[in-house]
């Protein structure tokens, strides 16, 4: 990839305020994105910058198409002399890398075109970069997001928005609220304006802050809220809500409400295997054999039986014992062996003194790297 190209396009936000913009992104960074550009542009300034949109769209996958694309980018955005024409290009640079997959790339690019010295006209334009990166932390929660992006958003979310546009903001202050509970830092919920809205992402996150307390009581009521409120709940986060409450219940020993919102997160999701692990813990737990059996056996299924599920195995290895199936109890011990046994003896050399803290971390790290069928951890 060449660098300079890289390097070139990322000087262009050096001059990127006080253009009134009217310019709009729906759905930033899908197949769906559309583009409505501000009026004010002359012909040839508009012709230009549709280009560099259309050629970063076009690449897919293609290192051939994506070199040529950056060549054209930067060419194109060298004639474009508006300010937002050559925020555009910094767009549509980073949108070429997403396109790859090159992540990390991407995310700088767009974190850089959110974080410049900028004015309220350069909204549309934050959006769409704020849009890519939710859609970045979407496929690649690794990636750390960082907190000067935060203001960024605050700003943003005083301005008067769409409800699709808001919810884009909300979306990114709340993985950066995920993001800080995942370190552990203790002023958590500190600078969010959007924790204190009655909205659904409002609810979400004063559930999780809850659960960071051990305040199950609220993170109930708050997950609750989350499922009536009023702004439609997001679809991407309603199974997490549902694993969430389907814990706390199971904690607090509500088990039959526990396993009804287990149930209610379907198969296609990334919760799936987590819901589907704690509600057959809960029927093994209840002398439920059977159901155990039924609910834990979907993930020695298909592609299920690529997640990293240890503890089911053991689970369903005893619920079959528990039912006098002692052949197929054994297979099942046999699987665990067979796929865990490297990590095991792995940590036992490894971790030494270090203790447990991170020890799933570490089992799926090691299973990942040596095992690329199976999939990486998903966190909570």
């Amino acid at each position: 990839m060449n660098v300079k190209i890289f390097l070139l396009i990322g000087s262009f936000i050096c001059a990127s305020q006080g253009m009134a913009s009217q310019t709009h992104v729906e759905q930033p960074c899908s197949s769906d994105e559309k583009w409505n550009l501000n009026s004010s542009y002359t012909s040839d300034s508009k012709s230009r910058i549709e280009s560099m949109i259309s050629t970063a769209t076009r690449v897919k996958n293609s290192s051939k198409k994506a070199i040529d694309g950056l060549e054209s980018i930067a060419l194109l955005s060298k004639k474009e002399t508006t300010k937002e024409g050559q925020l555009i290009a910094l767009y549509a640079t980073g949108r070429v890398y997403f396109e790859l997959g090159y992540y990390h790339l991407a995310q700088k690019l767009f974190n850089v075109l959110i974080q410049r010295k900028h004015d309220i006209s350069g909204a549309g334009i934050d959006i769409a970069g704020i849009g890519c990166l939710n859609e970045i932390h979407h496929r690649a929660p690794f990636l750390a997001l960082p907190e000067a992006n935060l203001p960024v958003y605050e700003n943003l979310a005083k301005q008067s928005l769409s409800a699709k546009d808001k919810e884009v903001v909300h979306e990114a202050e709340f993985a950066l609220l995920q993001e800080r509970l995942r370190d552990g830092k203790t002023d958590t919920g500190s600078g969010f304006s959007f924790l204190k809205q009655n909205t659904a992402y409002s609810f979400l996150g004063n559930a999780l802050l809850a659960l960071n307390r051990g305040d199950k009581n609220l993170a109930v009521r708050s997950l609750n809220d989350f499922f009536k409120a009023k702004t439609e709940s997001p679809i991407r986060h309603r199974d997490l809500a549902y694993l969430l409450l389907a814990r706390t219940y199971a904690s607090q020993r509500k088990f039959p409400s526990a396993i009804q919102n287990f149930a209610h997160i379907t198969n296609h999701s990334n919760y799936f295997p987590d819901a589907v692990s704690d509600m057959g813990s809960l029927q093994l737990a209840g002398g439920k054999y059977s159901d155990a059996v039924n609910s834990l056996s979907n993930l020695e299924l298909g592609t299920l039986s690529h997640t990293f599920h240890p503890e089911a195995n053991i689970r369903l290895a005893s619920a079959l014992t528990q039912l006098c199936q002692y052949p197929a109890a054994r297979d099942t011990l046999t699987v665990y062996s067979g796929r865990y046994s490297q990590a095991s003896e792995y940590l036992k050399n490894a971790l030494g003194s270090e203790g447990s803290q991170s020890l799933y971390s570490r089992i799926a790290r090691f299973q990942t790297e040596n095992s690329p069928s199976l999939g990486e951890e998903i966190v909570v």
